[in-house]
C-alpha cells in the first residue's frame, strides 16, 4: 500500500471513531438528563446500538469506507 492510502485509512477511522464515540457519549448523557421521553420497547432495550440509525449509519459507512480504501489500495498495487 502507498502511504497516501495509509494516511487516507488513518484519517477515516479516526473521523468515524471520534463520531461514534461522541455520540455514544451524547446519547448516555441524553438519557440521563431528560425526563420527557417516553417508554422505552422491549425490543430497542434488548439491542439498543443495533436498533439505533445513526450507529448503524456509522457502522455502515465505516464499512464502506474500509472496502473503498482496501479495494483502491488492492488495485493499484497489483
Amino acid at each position: 500500500m502507498s502511504t497516501f492510502i495509509l494516511i487516507l485509512l488513518g484519517i477515516s477511522i479516526g473521523i468515524l471513531g471520534y463520531g461514534l464515540v461522541s455520540t455514544m457519549m451524547l446519547t448516555k448523557q441524553k438519557a440521563h438528563d431528560s425526563g420527557n421521553d417516553g417508554s422505552i420497547p422491549d425490543e430497542v432495550k434488548k439491542r439498543p446500538y443495533l436498533r439505533n440509525p445513526i450507529f448503524l449509519t456509522y457502522m455502515i459507512a465505516a464499512a464502506i469506507t474500509i472496502i473503498l480504501i482496501a479495494y483502491y489500495a488492492f488495485s493499484l498495487n497489483w
